[in-house]
This record gives structure tokens, sequence and C-alpha cells, in this order.
């Protein structure tokens, strides 16, 4: 659970640094590199946590995660582009933080309830 939340918070501090980054190369490397790490991290942990919910469904888990990754995907860039005609880049990447930190939230709300490792219940 711990690295969830590092990975959401790291997530929100890309966006952050992609919209002040302007026209900073450097800036937006860092941005699309932090974002790349946070984002394949917290699929990682998702799927970890959602295959051991059912293991014997991992095959039909998986088509759910990605499909709903893959929608969600085609809503942000959707969303995406109306925002750019809007605002621009730090528009797009604001939002981007935004929702980071709706996650964030959800995450920090979502410590009780049943994938909660029984352990630490």
């Amino acid at each position: 659970m711990p690295a969830t939340g590092w990975g959401w918070a790291a997530i929100v501090v890309s966006f952050v640094v992609a919209a002040f980054a302007g026209r900073s190369v450097a800036g937006i490397i860092v941005a699309v590199v932090l974002l790349d790490i946070a984002v394949q991290g917290v699929n990682i942990l998702n799927q970890t946590r959602l295959f051991a919910l059912a293991p014997d469904a991992r095959s039909r888990l998986n088509t759910a995660f990605v499909t709903c990754n893959f929608l969600g995907g085609a809503a942000g860039s959707a969303a995406a582009s109306v925002l750019w005609s809007g605002g621009g880049w730090t528009a797009v990447s604001l939002t981007g933080a935004g929702l980071g930190c709706v996650a964030l939230l959800a995450w920090g709300l979502g410590h009780r309830g049943p994938l909660l490792n029984k352990r630490r219940a």
C-alpha cells in the first residue's frame, strides 16, 4: 500500500514539473521519465493486488484491467485535446496533476476495505 501512495505522489509531481517546465527540454524529459516510472509502478502494484483476489481468474482480470486502462487512456486523450484548445500545455499538465491528487486522495481513503492486507488490518 505505501508504494502505491508513493507512485501516485510521483505522478502528481511529474505533472507539476511538466506544467512549470515551459519550453525546457530537460524539464520535459525529467517529467516524462518520472511519469513513466510512476505509472508503470502503480500499474504493476495494482495488477499484483488484483491478481491476489482470484488467482484462478488472472486472464479475465487482466483483460478487464487492460480494457479499463485503454478506455481511460482514450478518454484522457479526448479530454487533453479539449484542454489543449482552451489552455495549452499548462491546462493539460495541471489537470493531470489535479486528477493525480484525486487518485492520491482515493488511495488515502482506501486504507480500509477488502483489498487491505489482513495482517495490517
